[in-house]
């Protein structure tokens, strides 16, 4: 890396803290807050300020305004003058009388999955070294792939796609830009909303023209906040989760040599949207397990999903879809129509004007039986490589499905709903393909997989972990 690469990666560096700085302060009051350590806050953190700064630029955007790093140290300057000042504030109010706890002598009114936080567990020996081993190798890792990544080309979808549209919203808001109104390209926006865009702009206008390098970077820390967060929440599940973070911190395609499919250079949103979804899923298994007040959280994620890509709205959808059929709280209910209010009122102005493509050639493709018998072979066969693609995801996904297969324990509703609602929706998707479908899995559903991965891993260590065993209490 040359002495001229230093420029973007302060620009990149500087984004990343004002990013940080704005999530800082609403990440405290997450449901998860009380239970994180530094490094598990400071990836929180992250996430929640690309979120945040994401939805905000995105409706700047949307309304006609051209966004900049003006704007976003704004905001963030803003969210940590008013969390200090709220934390003053209640450091000065009357303390409240605590509220009466039931009896331990009489639990049996209490349902086991609503169940409070109980007291940290100590794991055992041989779960601790496993755990340690996850986390000694993290370091390693996250260097060698920040330097694979920064030191490669941008290319795919972020040469093509999120890099002209970053600029452009520099330029001018969606009404001025002729580029996003551009009728032939309507449906292409209707599947990559603005967020992305938004969220690399301010680097771009920090570094010199042609300086992919900022951008790099900001993908690369949010990709960093993802694989750290998912080892340090798999940590806590007991001996499955320790393993599975073992196995998530040996993916090789974090090191991946490969421009085309590395997570960063390839400038892709698959990283982000896998550390939105892996985030919506431990709110929305908080909120249905615990009765915890993730609703702000689940309402946040979803609203980023949606703004991401159009499979991230999807992603969202599926969630909270199969939430409400395993059954969460009941007084929970209203916590989906919130995150939904959300979406459409971000989305709305924008997307409600893009004229939908007809239906009617995919449904025919998927009554058609001699397509079906054409392509379901076709299918199989690619869901199998994906799975079995070991130069890529290592030994995770054959992982999960022993764990699931192995310990089939009584909270894996979720998990198996889900797993079967994804694989239900992408196999309609596929099917009614217009294109070429070998074409179309070797171009997606690697893509697929690195966005559903941390979440299903972590949904798998809670469902076979036993409560005694993890470290929460669970």
């Amino acid at each position: 890396m040359s002495v001229g690469a230093f420029p973007g990666l302060a620009a990149g560096g500087l984004v990343l803290a004002l990013l940080l700085v704005l999530g800082w302060g609403p990440s405290a009051r997450s449901f998860a807050a009380r239970r994180s350590g530094l490094a598990e806050r400071v990836a929180r953190a992250l996430a929640w300020g690309a979120a945040l700064w994401g939805l905000c630029g995105f409706a700047l955007n949307v309304a006609g305004f051209a966004v900049s790093v003006w704007q976003l140290a704004v905001f963030s300057a803003s969210s940590a003058l008013l969390c200090g000042l709220a934390r003053a504030l209640s450091r000065n109010a009357p303390e409240q009388p605590a509220p009466e706890r039931p009896s331990p002598a009489s639990p049996a009114h209490v349902s086991p999955a609503h169940a409070p936080l109980g007291p940290k567990q100590s794991p055992s020996p041989s779960t601790a070294r496993v755990g340690r081993l996850a986390t000694l190798l993290l370091l390693p890792v996250l260097l060698i792939a920040l330097a694979s990544t920064l030191g490669q080309p941008l290319c795919g979808d972020g040469s093509k796609f999120w890099l002209p549209k970053a600029y452009d919203s520099l330029n001018a808001g969606v009404p001025d830009t002729p580029a996003l109104q551009d009728s032939e390209h309507l449906g292409f926006h209707r599947n990559y909303p603005l967020l992305g865009p938004v969220l690399l702009a301010p680097a771009l206008q920090l570094a010199a023209p042609d300086n992919h390098l900022a951008a790099k970077t900001v993908l690369a820390g949010l990709h960093v906040a993802l694989l750290v967060l998912l080892v340090l929440l798999l940590k806590r599940e007991g001996a499955a989760g320790a393993w599975l973070a073992l196995l998530a911190v040996a993916m090789p395609v974090w090191l991946s040599a490969d421009a085309a499919a590395s997570p960063g250079a390839g400038g892709l949103m698959d990283g982000v949207l896998a550390l939105f979804l892996l985030l919506l899923v431990d709110a929305v298994d908080a909120l249905r397990r615990r009765g915890c007040p993730s609703v702000h959280d689940a309402a946040l994620w979803i609203a980023a999903l949606a703004c991401i890509k159009l499979e991230g709205g999807v992603a969202a959808a599926l969630v909270l879809g199969v939430a409400l059929l395993v059954g969460p709280r009941r007084e929970a209910w209203w916590a989906v129509l919130l995150p939904l209010l959300a979406t459409v009122m971000l989305l709305g102005v924008f997307l409600l004007s893009v004229p939908a493509s007809p239906p009617i050639t995919k449904l025919e493709l998927l009554r058609d039986p001699s397509n079906l018998a054409v392509r379901v072979p076709v299918l199989l066969t690619g869901f199998v490589g994906v799975l079995t693609d070991a130069a890529r995801f290592g030994l995770l996904p054959l992982g999960l499905l022993t764990l699931a297969l192995s310990r089939p324990g009584r909270r894996a509703g979720f998990a198996w709903l889900l797993l079967l609602g994804v694989a239900a929706f992408l196999s309609c998707v596929y099917l009614s393909t217009t294109m070429h479908l070998g074409r179309h899995l070797e171009t997606s559903a690697h893509r697929l997989a690195l966005q559903w991965l941390p979440a299903f891993a972590l949904l798998a260590a809670r469902a076979v972990s036993a409560p005694s065993e993890t470290t929460d209490g669970r």
